[in-house]
């Protein structure tokens, strides 16, 4: 339980940032109209998070 601590920590550090990311990203969209473009990189975004849960868990 505790070895697993260590490294849970990190990977909230780094959704927060790909949070923080997508929150400046998506002001960025307000005055853009590539909706396919930016579809595409939230669900890369998204497979990317998941997959951090499933090796590091």
């Amino acid at each position: 339980m505790m070895n697993k601590i260590p490294r849970i920590v990190p990977i909230f550090g780094r959704n927060y940032a790909f949070i923080k990311f997508l929150e400046v990203f998506q002001n960025e969209l307000n005055h853009s109209d590539s909706l396919p473009c930016v579809a595409l990189h939230f669900f890369h975004f998204l497979a990317g998070i998941i997959i951090q849960y499933i090796i590091f868990s």
